[in-house]
């Protein structure tokens, strides 16, 4: 059966007896940035890159990043000195992990082998590129950018870091609200891109929220948002295949992954009410715990 409302969202504490949000935001910032870390470490090491491994470097610094964001929502850290190393390596890996997406898309594609290889020499070549420019003190947060965000959050009370983070968490609700909202009768392909932002900055702003207990979620909602992200991410994808198929004169095959896209997209699109009514939800709880 459905879940009732206070099962989907529910209040962790009252703002005005929240308490440890500080240590545990601290908590979330450092794993973060330890995650990120250990990836960078990974795909700098490998003597062979990993199918995931630019991948899973890019989510990591992109989950670091979206703590920085929070944080300086907060005026609790400067996002120039946590976030340009982060920053400059999504920057530069960004054409390496643009071919590998070609790659696999052209794949399965009988008889372009050659135009497929080519692709993977040219994504290896910049990722080997990306490697021996990202180096740690080019792309890693100064540590005493750490250090100096944990004291201006240990001299934050909680109840204005509680109010802080749950009012950044109700302007990313009334932003893809706003973006639902936008969205022609007629979607395109192109329509969905910024939503597809929304839902993941949403998605990141929630789960951190989560992280620090201001708030629990059923770990079915931040799946739901997941999905609907890799429901646009494989639409996006459609959109790079088609392209890639007309430039290598596979038309036929272009058509079919035009007719593929409009079948996503169609299915997409009949969520959205689904989405429209849980964000309407979600943002009446968050205002109720806001009071």
């Amino acid at each position: 059966g459905r879940r009732a409302p206070e099962e989907i969202f529910q209040a962790r504490q009252r703002l005005t007896v929240t308490s440890k949000v500080g240590e545990r935001l601290k908590a979330v910032l450092d794993r973060r940035c330890q995650i990120y870390t250990t990836r960078l470490a990974e795909f700098r090491q490998a003597k062979k890159a990993r199918p995931d491994g630019l991948h899973d470097l890019r989510v990591a610094a992109r989950r670091f990043l979206a703590v920085t964001e929070l944080l300086d929502g907060c005026g609790l850290a400067s996002g120039k000195h946590l976030a340009k190393g982060p920053r400059r390596l999504l920057k530069q890996s960004s054409d390496a992990r643009d071919l590998e997406v070609q790659a696999r898309q052209l794949a399965e594609v009988h008889g372009i082998d050659d135009v497929v290889r080519n692709i993977q020499r040219r994504s290896q070549r910049l990722q080997r590129l990306v490697k021996a420019s990202c180096q740690p003190e080019h792309v890693l947060p100064p540590r005493r950018a750490i250090a100096q965000v944990h004291n201006n959050i240990a001299a934050a009370p909680d109840v204005m870091l509680s109010a802080q983070i749950l009012s950044i968490l109700h302007q990313d609700i009334r932003q893809l609200q706003q973006t639902l909202g936008a969205l022609k009768a007629d979607v395109k392909a192109r329509d969905l891109h910024a939503l597809r932002l929304g839902i993941k900055r949403l998605r990141y702003t929630l789960e951190t929220a989560n992280e620090v207990e201001i708030v629990t979620t059923t770990p079915s909602w931040s799946k739901q948002l997941a999905r609907l992200q890799d429901r646009l991410g494989n639409i996006q994808d459609l959109r790079v295949r088609r392209r890639l198929l007309k430039q290598v004169g596979l038309d036929t095959l272009r058509k079919d992954s035009k007719r593929e896209q409009y079948r996503r997209i169609a299915a997409f699109v009949a969520k959205l009410p689904q989405l429209r009514q849980l964000l309407h939800q979600l943002n009446d709880e968050v205002a109720q715990v806001r009071q």
